[in-house]
């Protein structure tokens, strides 16, 4: 972790307080990665307008192995990078400034998904291949 603060602000126990330049939570392993389906999902609560902020994601050699950012304003972006190449899907769901939003990111292995509060967002894309690993 780098210079988090934990507040009981969250949905669930608290939550922490990411700045939205260099806070981040470092998971051992390869989680996400050389698997050819993947979901992930956070609560999130935007605090300010945002732009070009990562939510999560994995590092992996030239490319980031996946990725669940803010970009741009306030929609929801998803990128893979698997043995068929990389693609991004860019949302049409907008996120709401201090309101939380439960967001998913689905890649089934054909295809790649938006949730936001259960809705799936309208913009999809095919993908295939594994995840790549570092």
């Amino acid at each position: 972790m780098n210079s988090l603060t934990r507040t009981g602000d969250g949905k669930r126990n608290g939550a922490y307080n990411f700045d939205g330049y260099d806070d981040y939570i470092e998971l051992p392993g390869s989680i996400g990665s050389g698997v050819s389906e993947l979901t992930i999902e956070a609560w999130i609560r935007p605090t300010a307008s945002q732009s070009n902020v990562g939510i999560m994601g994995r590092e992996g050699g030239v490319y980031d192995a996946w990725q669940m950012i803010i970009y741009p304003t306030n929609t929801l972006y998803f990128r893979t990078n698997t043995t068929a190449g990389a693609v991004s899907l860019q949302g049409s769901l907008t996120l709401t400034v201090d309101e939380w939003a439960h967001v998913v990111m689905v890649y089934d292995g054909t295809t790649m998904l938006i949730y936001k509060n259960g809705i799936q967002d309208p913009n999809t894309i095919a993908q295939n291949g594994t995840i790549l690993r570092d």
